[in-house]
């Protein structure tokens, strides 16, 4: 540990660069995150249920959870609700529900059938404050059975849910336009909203995209493209001619503007790009190494690389977590021991780590499924287990909170074996990770990673070891996952500087 390092403004985080003003020798360098009792790095991982779901409130999370811009966090439920009655096997068509950061859970929405049922999707808040998501089966059309969906009837829906828990459903799904959305949705820059359906589609109706044992169903998927208002358009078909099919991912917005998702096709599957006009393209075919997820979306980490997990693939053949760079290359960032494979997506945490959840399952050392960590370099570490009364099959992504400790849900178990709404706090993981300095001109930018609506301050001081630390400028509030600033040039020979989280 370097000198100086805790003592004072015990509680925050804090990392250093280091500007050499006349030489303009840039070194970066972690000073120390503490906390009262010593360094941050020290405080032991803790996990709580927030909330357990007894099938009359709700039952079944498949997805993960939203943060609402009040603070509290947004889900749906594939199954529970009003119709639930387990004495009569009837599990209800699921629910939207809120939950506060310290557990109060409350059912907001209910699905009938007639308006949607089945959301296997998370919600996405846009930038109208509405919350938004799609249901699997049900809506308008009620008549058609696909395969493995024999209870569940239905093209599937999109629906518009109010911060109050007004339902609305926006779009029926009639198997030209699509049908069966497995996934979530996507805000586009222009305040849009972007899907995927696994069936229907221009190739509805062709026999060449049939699927056996059901004479009723056919399509190989499409993209769509949902205003809020209303307004829907099929940007993209996909049919036996084009490669891939059966998108079952959310889709993942670059940076670079276009949108990235995956697709099944005859070898280990393949991930596409398409502009916001509809305009899509093979990026990237992966290989033995890194197959395809099915079910959980590419996220976009603050190096710009997209990071996906495939659930089959590896040294292992039980999944694991890839990387592919800007221009396509794709590595294995780490393979799967046989300990469950992950359904859902990884997220970047503060400090630079993936988070994420394998499911177990029958012979495994954690059968109700684990949470983990995995290094950028690979290392992997098991940060939590499961044991069914605390929740099992962790199925979809974590989301980090602006509290900085994780959140999601897990599938079954729970008090009532119904599922569970969990909290994962991993201390070191909010701890802010500088980025190498950029000098333009006379000036230094500075950036961080962020917990998007938190505070920062920076600071500097001349000495390492010595002196006060002076403020550089104002707090700044990180709007996304970056947060910035600037110093100017002086007549300091040197300067080191720290971002500080505030409380």
């Amino acid at each position: 540990m370097w000198p100086g390092s805790c003592g004072e403004e015990a509680g925050v985080t804090r990392y250093i660069a280091m500007k050499r003003k006349r030489s303009a020798l840039l070194m970066i360098g972690i000073l120390a995150v503490c906390l009262p009792n010593g360094p941050l790095w020290a405080e032991p991982v803790t996990f709580a249920v927030l909330a357990s779901f007894d099938g009359t409130n709700e039952a079944y999370p498949w997805a993960g959870l939203t943060q609402g811009s009040d603070g509290n966090f947004y889900g749906t439920t594939y199954r529970g609700g009003p119709t639930w009655n387990q004495a009569t096997f009837v599990y209800g068509y699921g629910t939207v529900f809120k939950v506060t950061p310290d557990g109060q859970l409350t059912s907001l929405a209910s699905f009938y059938h007639t308006n949607g049922g089945g959301p296997r999707g998370g919600l996405v808040q846009a930038k109208d404050g509405n919350f938004y998501g799609t249901t699997r089966f049900g809506g308008g059309t009620t008549n058609v059975v696909f395969p493995g969906y024999e209870n569940e009837p239905g093209y599937g829906t999109v629906f518009q849910v109010t911060p109050e828990g007004a339902l609305t459903m926006l779009v029926s799904f009639n198997g030209t336009n699509g049908a069966v959305p497995e996934a979530g949705l996507v805000e586009g820059p222009e305040g849009a909203l972007y899907g995927t359906t696994r069936f229907g589609g221009a190739s509805y109706g062709d026999p060449r995209a049939n699927y056996p044992y059901s004479s009723n169903v056919s399509g190989f998927g499409t993209v769509f493209k949902l205003a809020t208002n209303g307004t829907f358009t099929t940007l993209y078909s996909f049919t036996p001619d084009t490669k891939g099919k059966s998108p079952m991912c959310a889709l993942t917005l670059g940076s670079d503007g276009n949108f990235y998702g995956q697709a099944p096709d005859s070898a280990y599957g393949l991930v596409f790009r398409m502009t916001p006009e509809g305009a899509l393209t093979t990026w990237v075919s992966l290989n033995a190494s890194n197959g395809v997820s099915t079910v959980a979306p590419l996220v976009q980490g603050r190096d710009g690389n997209l990071y996906g997990v495939s659930q089959a693939a590896g040294v292992y053949h039980h999944g694991g977590v890839f990387r592919l760079s800007p221009d396509g290359a794709q590595s294995t960032v780490t393979s799967f021991t046989y300990d469950g494979f992950p359904m859902g997506a990884v997220v970047e945490g503060t400090d630079g780590n993936l988070y994420g959840g394998r499911n177990g399952g029958y012979g495994t050392l954690y059968p109700d499924g684990t949470l983990y960590q995995v290094s950028p370099d690979g290392n992997y570490t098991n940060l939590f287990s499961f044991d069914g009364t605390n929740g099992s099959y962790p199925s979809s992504a974590l989301i980090q909170g602006r509290d900085g400790n994780f959140y999601g849900t897990a599938q079954g178990g729970g008090f009532y074996g119904a599922g569970a709404i969990y909290r994962l706090s991993v201390p070191a993981a909010a701890a802010p990770k500088l980025r190498t300095p950029q000098v333009s001109g006379n000036a230094l930018g500075l950036s961080w990673s962020a917990i998007a609506g938190r505070d920062y301050k920076v600071q500097y001081r001349t000495q390492l070891d010595s002196g006060d630390w002076t403020d550089l400028g104002t707090n700044v509030t990180a709007t996304n996952g970056i947060a910035q600033a600037v110093d100017s040039t002086g007549s300091d020979p040197q300067r080191f500087y720290r971002a500080v989280l505030l409380p």
